[in-house]
């Protein structure tokens, strides 16, 4: 059973590739697929106010690929509502609808799939219905494009194409795409849409709970392990000793998920997206994403928290204790198997930076040590690493190899070598023995 639970010159329009994200352009530079000016004004809009100098002039390539390849799962279902002007250059389509909504919710937070679609409308990136009894098929069209545009951008699920064919329904994937595990926090696959003037944070409650948080209220939950070593808790202990799989995952809810069927554990891979999104100083509030807006009303009553914000740190922090914090685990990070199949220049930068060592927020409200409080270093995600940590502690190496590299309990580990040390030279001894003796026997 599952629980819980890795720029070129400019260029014309009309140049660009036809069609949508097709699979024979997935090896494409962005820049021969989208359009120089739309790629500009995404990148503007999704740009973060704030960041530390050592991460100035960090790329959103990796965001920019994520938004066209899960678009690009939902094949052409979009057609019928795409502006003509976009008909042959369906990415900058994607990507300009994604920063016009992005500009919406920095006037509206709580905004709805009705005022959005509205919003699209007037932005001219949705094309309205042109006969009065095709109205109901074309908002429902315009709505599940809002939808797919809200999950997709923020990270919080893969929108399934079923959902074109049900009016007021919207349907998302159960499981990890590229996987069979079921993601432990979605309730729900669908939903109905009552009334489209409901804010999107409260519609998609309907799924479950889509933020990595088991306990709504952190601050009664009770770890079994109130501390943890980072050197216990590393990718060399899940990979070499207990040959754990590492997959990686687009869906930010599914990070630190454990499939004990697989012996699999889930990573999120967007590190960026985590830096967008996060607060590197207590003065640091900067402006509301999407992400922020669907979720906000999850986080805790406390004022003093910034739920969103502070919940981004502690990921990134998360994949730099498991990969970058000890010297013998980062050798099992490897960029090109996190994002496998993209082009060089559109992997995550900052997860290779953090996952190969280095943690480039000095002063952030989160530091590496070398042990951490589950309780203060990740209140929100104190529940999740607890469980993980459990389900470590009770798995056990299966062969010698494993064993002489795990070391959770050092006085164990130096008692059982010393007993197969001893043992095998008191053997050897009385063979020795034994030997002498039957020689001088017939001597």
């Amino acid at each position: 059973m599952s629980a819980f639970g890795c720029p070129t010159g400019q260029r014309h329009v009309g140049s660009l590739p036809t069609t949508s994200l097709a699979r024979n352009q997935a090896d494409l530079p962005l820049d021969d697929i989208v359009d120089p000016a739309v790629l500009s004004t995404f990148e503007s809009a999704f740009k973060p106010g704030s960041l530390p100098a050592t991460l100035s002039g960090l790329s959103l390539k990796s965001y920019t690929r994520h938004m066209l390849s899960s678009f690009g799962r939902l094949g052409e279902i979009f057609t019928k509502v795409c502006p003509e002007n976009y008909k042959t250059r369906r990415p900058s389509w994607y990507l300009a609808s994604a920063a016009a909504l992005q500009s919406h919710i920095s006037a509206q937070p709580h905004f709805s799939l009705q005022t959005t679609a509205a919003h699209l409308r007037e932005q001219e990136l949705l094309e309205p219905s042109q006969v009065a009894d095709d109205d109901a098929t074309t908002n429902h069209l315009h709505h599940f494009y809002v939808f797919c545009l809200v999950g997709i951008s923020a990270h919080l699920f893969q929108p399934s194409a079923k959902g074109q064919h049900v009016h007021d329904i919207f349907i998302i994937e159960d499981c990890v795409p590229g996987s069979i595990h079921r993601c432990w926090s979605i309730l729900s696959n669908k939903i109905m849409m009552r009334d489209p003037e409901t804010p999107v944070s409260m519609l998609i409650r309907g799924f479950g709970e889509l933020s990595p948080v088991m306990d709504r209220d952190q601050r009664t939950y009770q770890t079994k392990t109130p501390t943890l070593r980072a050197d216990r808790f590393d990718a060399r202990l899940f990979c070499s000793v207990l040959k754990m799989k590492i997959a990686w995952t687009d869906i930010l809810n599914t990070h630190l998920d454990y499939d004990a069927d697989n012996n699999t554990l889930f990573l999120f891979r967007h590190a960026t997206f985590c830096a967008m999104n996060a607060t590197f100083s207590k003065t640091d509030r900067g402006n509301t994403s999407i992400w922020q807006s669907c979720i906000d009303l999850d986080g805790p009553d406390d004022g003093e928290s910034d739920y969103p914000k502070d919940l981004m740190c502690e990921i990134m922090l998360s994949l730099y204790m498991i990969f970058g914090q000890e010297a013998h685990s980062r050798k099992y990070f490897s960029a090109h198997k996190a994002f496998e199949g993209w082009p060089q220049a559109d992997l995550d930068p900052l997860l290779a930076i953090i996952c190969r060592g280095q943690w480039p927020f000095p002063n952030s409200t989160s530091e590496p040590k070398p042990v951490y409080y589950l309780g203060r270093d990740f209140p929100l995600m104190q529940a999740k690493i607890d469980f993980l940590n459990d389900v470590i502690a009770h798995k056990e190496p299966k062969s010698l190899a494993q064993l002489w590299r795990d070391k959770r309990n050092t006085a164990q580990w130096y008692t059982f070598w010393a007993v197969i040390f001893y043992g095998t030279l008191g053997l050897l001894l009385a063979v020795a023995q034994l030997t002498t003796s039957i020689v001088a026997l017939y001597k």
